[in-house]
């Protein structure tokens, strides 16, 4: 389980459906479609914010996970600077930013709620591949961001992100 130490207090990060709906909450609201419902609003979707930040291993997404994963265990959490300290801190002990990365997909996998969540969005990132494009640059645009999100996963985890399934 990941542990971030922070003024001499340990966190642990434990992925959850309560984590979802802090993250969404915590992660920046991009323009929605969805008018009716500010996505503040809705109570689950912060884990599909958050994959692609951690996939391209993006410090912003670190720190929105554990700046929600504290606030569900403490009333007075530190500061975004104290946490962004905490994790760098990490980082250098380690000698190594890639590894909390490993570590937060270890927690996702070992939640049922998180690794159904990671499961959706891989779905819907195999489904963005097979959208139609209105033209070849949109085409190339998708094609690389999908590129980019395969390769940043097996680099944290070594894994493929999307299985080729074996065509015959």
């Amino acid at each position: 389980m990941p542990t971030l130490t922070i003024k001499d207090t340990n966190y642990d990060l434990k992925c959850s459906i309560m984590l979802d709906k802090v993250l969404n909450k915590v992660i920046p609201e991009e323009k929605s479609k969805d008018k009716d419902v500010p996505q503040k609003e809705k109570v689950s979707g912060g884990f599909s914010k958050l994959l692609p930040l951690l996939i391209e291993q993006d410090f912003e997404g670190l720190l929105y996970l554990w700046e929600s994963a504290i606030k569900l265990t403490t009333k007075k959490p530190p500061t975004q600077d104290e946490i962004l300290t905490a994790i760098d801190q990490r980082m250098d002990e380690e000698n190594d930013a890639t590894a909390l990365f490993s570590e937060v997909f270890e927690a996702i996998d070992e939640s049922a709620f998180s690794r159904n969540e990671f499961a959706k969005f891989k779905k819907n990132m195999l489904l963005v591949k097979e959208m139609k494009r209105k033209d070849e640059e949109e085409e190339q645009k998708t094609a690389l961001m999908l590129k980019r999100l395969a390769e940043g996963y097996k680099e944290i985890t070594g894994l493929e992100l999307f299985e080729e399934k074996a065509k015959g």
